[in-house]
């Protein structure tokens, strides 16, 4: 029929189970972003441990920093692969509510996933337990300030991928260590040469 606009079609009900499996996956994927670190961080002190030791041989110290940094470059890896999972997930549901529960809101009108999720959520928080709740309140009102920034809006994962990073670092230079200037893991006095 020419002139005439078709009718959207009815709105689809919501398929609950495919949203129960999405948020679910998106569950194990963000707990898997944090297991990485943990295994990551026990597997490093074990090999530097060995690599640091005074008695341990060059052979030891390469093999074990090489694999200590081949940890920490890959849980860095492995971290972020997962986060990415996890955001692509929360983003479909997001997504998903918005299209099909209530234009996208849950009781209190506030998003169940994304980046609005965690902004009422920090809200509520703050409110909740203010500046002063868990700091003493004789601290000054900066330093108050600070750490309620680094608890609440520092993201965990940015400061995690850091210390990974830090470690990776940290490795790369016990091996270059005991390529260049072993006497100093060894605790050995370097011989003065004047």
């Amino acid at each position: 029929m020419t002139g005439t606009t078709p009718t959207p079609p009815a709105k689809q009900p919501p398929n609950l189970d495919l949203y129960s499996v999405v948020a679910q996956r998106r569950t194990g994927n963000d707990g898997m972003v944090w297991q990485a670190p943990i295994l990551s961080l026990t597997a490093q002190a074990f090999l530097l441990t060995i690599a640091l030791a005074a008695d341990s041989e060059p052979a030891a110290r390469y093999i074990s920093a090489g694999l200590a940094l081949v940890a920490a470059v890959a849980s860095i890896q492995l971290m972020a692969k997962h986060r990415t999972f996890e955001r692509w997930d929360s983003e479909w549901l997001k997504r998903y509510e918005e299209a099909h529960f209530d234009d996208g809101k849950t009781s209190g009108g506030h998003l169940v996933y994304g980046k609005v999720h965690a902004r009422n959520d920090q809200t509520l928080l703050k409110d909740l337990l203010g500046y002063d709740s868990f700091l003493p309140r004789k601290w000054p009102r900066r330093i108050r300030e600070a750490l309620w920034w680094i608890t609440t809006k520092c993201s965990s994962y940015s400061v995690w991928m850091f210390v990974l990073a830090f470690f990776a670092v940290g490795a790369a230079a016990v091996l270059a260590i005991t390529m260049f200037s072993p006497a100093l893991l060894t605790g050995v006095p370097t011989p003065d040469c004047s």
